[in-house]
């Protein structure tokens, strides 16, 4: 067999090497891509908010929150009572907090947001109905001055003027007519002739007689000895008022309002005073009720003079010590 020499060939080493490199360099790619993929950092959605995770690290990114949803406000209304239990007109509008703290107006849990009145409407015809009520008032009260004209009911300064010589007042047919058409007008509107929304009936008379005889009436009348019945006399529902706590305590003010002003014993209770009866007339108005169906309080006046009188004379006794009935004091006491 023939010995055959060995030949160098430098293209095989060069493909060797060329493989050996390829090889390496793609070994190397391999490793950088796995480091690249390793740091990347990942990407997660958790309760619709956008995470970054650094794998390094472990730290977490928000890069997104979820915006958050606004809810609306629980209100309520809790509208007021009195301690009677009956409403107020307020209302408070609480919102639900939570909150452990004790306030008033509202249920635990909630907070006061605010309050609001609630005011009865205003009547369209109040205006109409103010004219109406005023029409009315000066009605009744003429009515009431001529009936005491027709029946002769004078009061206290008329009767004594009278008894100085001085001409009575006179009914006249003029006055008739201004009568009869007040009093027609008054049953036109529904109203009886002392302002009362009731029409007077055929039995009204004898109402009135039955209560004459009743107790509380006829003790009425003995309060007032020194004056007659008159055409007005004073009724069932007066003596009433007069004997009620707060009749008393009406009449109690006129007196120590009106001695305040005029103390008993440092005048002449008997002489005619139009500024003395004009200011009873106010205090009347004051204080009394509107809905008598007599002058109670001009005869309240008439017997309180007389009272005066009896006790202090009519030369102003307090001035004049030496007098017997020089005795300070009310008549009311």
């Amino acid at each position: 067999m023939a010995y055959k020499e060995k030949v160098f060939n430098a293209n095989v080493l060069t493909d060797l090497l060329s493989t050996y490199l390829t090889h390496r360099s793609g070994e190397r790619e391999k490793y950088y891509q796995a480091e690249v993929v390793a740091n990347k950092p990942q990407y997660k959605v958790v309760d619709g908010n956008l995470l970054q995770i650094d794998p390094m690290t472990g730290g977490i990114e928000t890069l997104y929150s979820k915006p958050k949803e606004i809810k609306e406000p629980k209100f309520e209304d809790f509208p007021q009572m009195d301690k009677d239990g009956k409403p107020t007109g307020m209302t408070i509008k609480g919102v639900h907090t939570g909150t452990d703290k004790k306030i008033a107006g509202v249920p635990q849990g909630y907070e006061i947001a605010g309050k609001s009145t609630q005011y009865k409407p205003d009547d369209p015809r109040a205006e109409e109905k103010k004219i109406e009520q005023k029409n009315i008032s000066a009605m009744v009260s003429e009515v009431a001055r001529l009936r005491r004209l027709r029946d002769k009911d004078y009061d206290f300064e008329t009767q004594y003027m009278i008894t100085q010589g001085k001409q009575a007042p006179v009914f006249t047919a003029e006055n008739k007519k201004q009568l009869d058409f007040y009093t027609s007008e008054l049953s036109n509107r529904g109203f009886d002739i002392y302002g009362q929304e009731k029409k007077l009936d055929s039995s009204g008379a004898s109402k009135v007689k039955k209560e004459d005889g009743s107790k509380l009436l006829q003790d009425l009348k003995n309060e007032f000895p020194a004056i007659g019945e008159g055409n007005d006399p004073p009724t069932e529902k007066d003596a009433r008022y007069y004997f009620s706590k707060k009749g008393k305590s009406d009449f109690k003010k006129i007196v120590e309002e009106y001695e305040q002003k005029y103390p008993p014993g440092t005048y002449d209770p008997l002489t005619i005073d139009i500024e003395k009866s004009r200011f009873w007339l106010e205090l009347e108005q004051k204080y009394l009720s509107k809905n008598l169906d007599s002058r109670l309080g001009s005869r309240y006046l008439m017997q309180y003079n007389f009272n005066i009188e009896d006790k202090f004379g009519r030369d102003g006794a307090l001035n004049n010590p030496a007098s017997p009935k020089a005795k300070k004091g009310s008549f009311w006491e």
